[in-house]
């Protein structure tokens, strides 16, 4: 019986890609004087865990870049959109009596700030950021961590994310994957379907 929903935060609750582009050369022009266009950010840098992208383009310390992002969190926050039907999908959820979680590869304190910002915070009981585990997703670290938290076991969660990254970790964890807009255990293309699936 399904008691939880996790869920990826960026690209499945809010549409970020053209914020993140934004503020990741933002970030690299600071510390590195480049950028990066937009396809060598889709496949190098976006959903993937911010420690591995920082090693591979920062020569700075990590806390550095993530005490960036803070400070131009503002830049971020006005190019977020909350996705079409998500609002109505997590009303519908939590008044079934299911938990529900983020469990995402960015920080904790900018996906609260955005859950905040964005009107939908008050249905999650656990918000999980990447700097919260030790390895981000494709790794399993974070799902572990939700379960562990959440004292539920792998059966008894679905797990929503529109990633490889995503797919690929919970395969890892043997927990049940909705694809949104991707292949998965099940596939939705709108959050609107999400509530007959559990």
């Amino acid at each position: 019986m399904i008691k939880a929903v996790l869920f990826d935060m960026d690209g499945v609750l809010i549409d970020s890609h053209d914020a993140w582009f934004y503020v990741f050369n933002k970030s690299l022009d600071k510390f590195e004087r480049k950028q990066v266009n937009v396809e060598e950010f889709d496949k190098c840098v976006w959903a993937k865990a911010f420690d591995k992208v920082c090693r591979q383009y920062f020569s700075v310390p990590l806390l550095d870049v993530r005490k960036y992002y803070q400070e131009v969190y503002p830049d971020y926050r006005e190019r977020l959109r909350i996705m079409p039907n998500a609002k109505e999908a997590l009303s519908e959820l939590k008044s079934r009596g299911l938990k529900l979680a983020v469990v995402s590869n960015t920080q904790e304190v900018i996906a609260k700030k955005t859950l905040q910002d964005i009107g939908i915070i008050q249905f999650f009981g656990l918000i999980l950021g990447g700097d919260n585990i030790k390895n981000g997703k494709p790794e399993p670290d974070i799902l572990y961590k939700a379960l562990e938290l959440m004292k539920l076991n792998k059966d008894e969660v679905l797990f929503i994310g529109d990633t490889i990254w995503d797919k690929m970790a919970a395969k890892k964890a043997n927990i049940k994957f909705v694809g949104f807009r991707q292949d998965g255990d099940k596939r939705i293309s709108s959050l609107k379907e999400l509530p007959n699936m559990v």
